[in-house]
Parts: C-alpha cells; sequence; structure tokens
C-alpha cells in the first residue's frame, strides 16, 4: 500500500469506454423540426450555437453566416446554394424561415461541421451528434413543448405529479409550484401506487428550483417491485428531485430500450436500488446518461442514507456514461454493478464513490463463466509515483484514459486527475 504525506492510499480506476474515440450520451439540447418538401428540417442557429459556431444574420440581404474555427458557412433564405469555405454546394431545398427562425435540411449538419446525423424515421427524429455533444429535434407536431406546473403534493387528482405524468405529452415541461414545494422547507408527495410510466419520449421533470420529494414509503403493493420513476422512451430529463423509500424498485429505473436520457442532480436514497439501468425485451438500454446525482448520501456525504443494494445497477445496458459528479455511498452492496456479457462500453467517470458494503465498483455476471462486457479490461498498474511531483508512472490498456483517485478504502471518493496511455499501455 502506497501512503502519501497525507496518509492517503492511492489507487488508479481505468474508465470503460476504450472502444470508441468520442462518448455518446444522453441529449445535451432537444429542440423541434418540420418536414419540408418531404425533407427534415432543423433550427440552424441553435444547433450551431450548440456546437460551438458563431452565427450573424444580416436583415437587409437575409443572409446568414457561420463561422466555427476554420470552417466558413455562408447562406441566403429561400436559396438552394451555401458556400461552405467557398465551396459551393446544393440543399435538398431551400434554407427557409419558420416562426422567426432559420430552417435548413438536417443533412446539412453534417456537410458543414461534420457532426453525424441519424434519422428515426418511425419516431420523427433527428439524432446530431458531435465529439459526444447530443441534440435531439423531433418533429413539430409529435412536439408539445407546454410547461405543466405542479401545485398540489397529493397522490391524484388536478394539479397533482400523478395527473401531470398521465397528461404530458412529447416535449412537455413538468415543474413545480415552489409555494407548494419551497427549496428550504420541500413538498412531499407520499406515493400509493406506482406512477405512469414515462413512455411519451422527450419529456422534461425538472425539480431544480423547488424542494420536491417524492417518497415511496406508502406504497401498497401487491408483491411485485414498484420503482419511483419508470422510463421507457427516449431524450427524458429527470433533474432536481429527491426520490426515496421504494424499498421493493430502483428510485429510477431506465428500461424496454430507453436511450439518450439524461438523470441529473438528484438525490436517491433508501430504495432498494438508486438507478436501475435495464435492457428489456431485447430492445438495449444505451446511451444514457447519470450525472451530478447524491447516491446513498446528502451533498456533504457525511449522512448514510444508502439503498438497500446497489447505488447503481447496469443490467444489460452499453454506451451509458455515469459521471461525473455523482456522489455514491453508503449503499447496502455495491456503489456501481455493472452485470451480464451485453454490458459494454459504459463510460464510468469521475465520480465519488466511498464507504458501500460492496465494491465502489463491482462487475460479474451468471453464471460466472461468462465475462461482463467490461470486466476483459486489463486492471492498470502503478509502478511509481512523485506526490511532491504529481506524477504516476504505470501500465494499462493501451490508447485508455486511466483516471486517478485518492481515498483510504480502496473505492474512490476524491477525483485526483487523468492520463492517457500511449500505445503501448504506459502513462
Amino acid at each position: 500500500m502506497y501512503k502519501s504525506p497525507l496518509n492517503k492510499m492511492f489507487f488508479i480506476l481505468a474508465i470503460f469506454l476504450l472502444v470508441f474515440t468520442t462518448s455518446t450520451h444522453a441529449a445535451d439540447l432537444a429542440l423541434k423540426g418540420f418536414i419540408v418538401e418531404d425533407r427534415f428540417v432543423v433550427p440552424l442557429r441553435a444547433i450551431f450555437e450548440a456546437l460551438g459556431a458563431e452565427v450573424e444574420w444580416n436583415n437587409e440581404t437575409r443572409t446568414v453566416t457561420a463561422t466555427k474555427g476554420e470552417i466558413g458557412v455562408e447562406l441566403t433564405i429561400d436559396s438552394k446554394r451555401v458556400y461552405i469555405n467557398g465551396k459551393t454546394i446544393e440543399l435538398d431545398v431551400p434554407a427557409t424561415i419558420i416562426d422567426g427562425r432559420t430552417y435548413v435540411p438536417a443533412r446539412f449538419v453534417s456537410e458543414s461541421l461534420g457532426a453525424s446525423v441519424i434519422w428515426n424515421p418511425e419516431n420523427k427524429v433527428a439524432v446530431i451528434n458531435q465529439e459526444g455533444k447530443i441534440i435531439i429535434v423531433a418533429e413539430s407536431k409529435y412536439y408539445s413543448e407546454r410547461k405543466i406546473i405542479v401545485g398540489n403534493t397529493a397522490d391524484s387528482g388536478i394539479g397533482t405529479f400523478r395527473h401531470a405524468l398521465q397528461e404530458a405529452e412529447r416535449g412537455d415541461i413538468i415543474t413545480f409550484d415552489p409555494s407548494m414545494f419551497p427549496v428550504d422547507d420541500p413538498g412531499t408527495i407520499f406515493i400509493t401506487k406506482a406512477l405512469p410510466f414515462i413512455t411519451q419520449g422527450y419529456v422534461t421533470l425538472d425539480g431544480s428550483d423547488a424542494g420536491v420529494i417524492i417518497d415511496g414509503s406508502r406504497i401498497q403493493s401487491d408483491g411485485e417491485p414498484i420503482s419511483g420513476l419508470v422510463i421507457q422512451s427516449d431524450g427524458n430529463v429527470i433533474r432536481g428531485l429527491k426520490i426515496l423509500n421504494f424499498e421493493s424498485g430502483a428510485g429510477i429505473f431506465l428500461g424496454s430500450g430507453s436511450e439518450y436520457n439524461k438523470i441529473d442532480g438528484n438525490s436517491l436514497s433508501r430504495n432498494n436500488i438508486g438507478i436501475l439501468i435495464k435492457t428489456e425485451d431485447d430492445h438495449d438500454t444505451s446511451f444514457n446518461t447519470i450525472t451530478g446525482n447524491l447516491i446513498g448520501t446528502d451533498s456533504t456525504g457525511k449522512m448514510n442514507l444508502g439503498n438497500k443494494s446497489n447505488g447503481i445497477h447496469i443490467n444489460f445496458g452499453s454506451h451509458n456514461v455515469i459521471g461525473p459528479n455523482n456522489k455514491i455511498a453508503y449503499n447496502g452492496e455495491n456503489g456501481i454493478l455493472i452485470s451480464e456479457s451485453a454490458s459494454i462500453s459504459n463510460t464510468i467517470t469521475r465520480n465519488s464513490i466511498f464507504d458501500n458494503n460492496g465494491s465502489g465498483i463491482q462487475m460479474n455476471s451468471m453464471p460466472m463463466s461468462h465475462k461482463v462486457g467490461n470486466s476483459s479490461l486489463t486492471v492498470p498498474i502503478i509502478l511509481d509515483f512523485n506526490l511532491s511531483e504529481g506524477v504516476v508512472e504505470g501500465y494499462a490498456l493501451a490508447d485508455g484514459i486511466v483516471e486517478i483517485f485518492s481515498e483510504s478504502n480502496n473505492e474512490g471518493e476524491i477525483y485526483e486527475g487523468e492520463t492517457k496511455t500511449d500505445q503501448k499501455g504506459g502513462h
């Protein structure tokens, strides 16, 4: 065991995403698009600015110019002709103005800024990805954008959380009235039966400006596991909620092939599992991001609010991102459990994991002869380090990322930094 002047033990944890050069994760931005002449068009300014471009509008000439690094783009409204670094290309349909915004064919984003664009014809959704920055654009008639305000702590009836989930449509935002859910004196919704599943997709539940507790201690169950929130669709955002006491299920359950969801800044405690990501019916639950959550503890990290089993469990899920900034502690089994051989390419990065009853991160499967997808990665080895100079030397997989943590119990409480291994695995 290595001892530092601060009496900490240092160990390293290899990030579990080594097959991709960029990490694909949950949506950073959700927008609405339109079908024009059988082509799907998307809002230019919102997407270009989200991808780091500067956009200018000339009202006199009705011309849009955009720059990003060495890339320059110029187009004129109602024209198919576009100039990219002086080279002319033709759009499938002309640039057009809808509701005061410039719209262009989705494919143009790929041609101009090098982003990938995936079109889902069944759901009428385009997924734009550039170096892990995800933008989802859904056809306008499937995208409501209403704001629904929960103003009642009762479990059922008009104005309640249950009613909001029942009435929500794709693209809706559910918030909570701060007068009923004050931040300094949170309002508690005691759930008595399972809440409606989130199947619409692209719904935002935002309790970040209020104090909202969803409490399952009064659940009337027939023996079937009941989770706090069950997500069975894509592109949802769950933010700023405190979900506790769902003793037979998970605080949040992502299943049935749900993708591109973001679980951000919630508190999950005293459930059976904090967050469960599970593939069902052969539909892979993937590309979800879990970030900034308190799982089994409070913001100080001192209070034991552990979930009964695992803080986070990925069961047959792939390409999900856990981190950064989750605080995962005091859970009855493992901080994070990755199980089953199809659980591959999940990224676990820059979390604070400590004082769980089992391992900080555990990988196993049934039967044990079947390896978990990520368990085949070679464990990094530290050969030497110098605390005063901040240097660590060792070996790991080639062309991978090694994260360095400090902690007294070999889980990973304090993130210290990261390094990239060379082609021979040195770092």
